[in-house]
């Protein structure tokens, strides 16, 4: 800055120290469930960082060809793919939410998929009005399409590698900004099984399955921890499931409790500053002056809930922690075995028992 003299004034270097912030009233202390599932993202992160550089940088073990024809899917290493679904496991248990496991005929599906889709939407002159179904080339063998064209109970179409394509299908910031499909095509509670694939910077996911959850609400920021490595803005959304239903009075009430600035969300607009949309049982809002920081912290009140059981009014209040999850304080070192003896070659096993090996 410019002093009074009209020397300028510069700092090399800085230290803050933190008893000063926590006498500021600036750090926000996680609650034990946030804690929780804090140190299981922590781990999951650590897990999934693991398994994706174990053989180095190299995405392929079969390059995709999408430019001509014949057309071939390629193969990425297992173990990226794995730990591209720890990836988004470790984005899941953050929000408390279960953990999806690897399915490879899922991403073999998926990787034909972001080759089609470069190739039909880059090289050919067909028109595509909806990337997940398009038409097939005359050149494309029907095996290749029928085998890109299959599992599509869930499918995003998204830019980046397999991790990035994660991130930014979690952000959504185009194609459904406001709704955002993609975002909760990954953060739906019930799936099981997740694939993915990836061809010239398009990625595909495909998701699949139903299990058992517990959350009334799926948000982002996340009810919980909202991991520092996969968000980069865009709208906040919360969606409705279990035992609640949003009604003509539902509104939103965000507080930044690191200082407690406050923003009502009433007026339903999509343009400016200050935005607010209810689509279904999704509640999307926006305002620009919402900071998604380290060490922020924000509670969230969705006001006039239908509570289904009684039918009377209520509101639901969670909370979201900005934090980093890189790093932990447990060394990870996964390590495979190359062979397995067992004890037994032959068991007999009642229903209800258990035998160990």
């Amino acid at each position: 800055t410019t002093g009074h003299n009209g020397y300028v004034a510069g700092a090399s270097g800085y230290y803050v120290s933190n008893e000063l912030i926590q006498k500021g009233g600036n750090t926000v202390e996680l609650t034990q469930e946030e804690k929780q599932k804090y140190e299981a993202a922590k781990a999951m992160y650590a897990k999934s960082v693991a398994e994706f550089n174990q053989n180095g940088t190299s995405a392929y073990e079969q390059t995709p060809v999408y430019d001509k024809t014949p057309l071939v899917a390629g193969k990425i290493y297992e173990n990226k793919l794995k730990g591209a679904v720890d990836y988004l496991n470790a984005i899941r248990v953050a929000a408390g939410l279960p953990t999806v496991k690897y399915n490879a005929t899922l991403s073999n599906s998926a990787q034909h998929k972001a080759v089609l889709t470069v190739y039909t939407n880059n090289y050919t002159n067909l028109k595509v009005p909806n990337p997940h179904y398009p038409p097939k080339a005359d050149e494309v063998s029907q095996e290749f399409y029928d085998t890109a064209m299959s599992h599509m109970s869930s499918e995003n179409l998204y830019s980046g590698d397999i991790i990035s394509g994660i991130t930014n299908a979690i952000n959504d910031a185009y194609g459904d900004p406001i709704t955002c499909g993609h975002r909760y095509n990954l953060l739906m509670p019930y799936w099981t099984d997740f694939g993915l694939g990836e061809a010239a910077g398009q990625s595909a996911h495909k998701l699949s399955g139903s299990q058992s959850y517990t959350n009334s609400v799926v948000a982002w920021p996340s009810e919980g921890i909202t991991p520092m490595e996969a968000y980069s803005g865009g709208y906040w959304t919360c969606e409705i499931f279990n035992n609640y239903q949003i009604t003509d009075n539902t509104w939103m009430e965000v507080v930044r409790l690191n200082d407690n600035k406050k923003w009502e969300f009433k007026e339903k607009t999509t343009v400016g500053n200050h935005r607010f949309a209810i689509n279904g049982g999704i509640i999307s809002f926006y305002d620009g002056d919402m900071t998604g920081k380290e060490g922020d912290v924000y509670k969230f009140t969705v006001h006039n809930l239908k509570k289904i059981a009684t039918g009377e009014t209520t509101d639901y209040t969670y909370r979201s922690a900005f934090k980093s999850i890189y790093g932990t304080d447990k060394e990870i070192n996964i390590k495979y075995p190359e062979t397995i003896s067992l004890d037994k070659k032959n068991i007999t096993i009642g229903i209800g028992q258990t035998i160990n090996l």
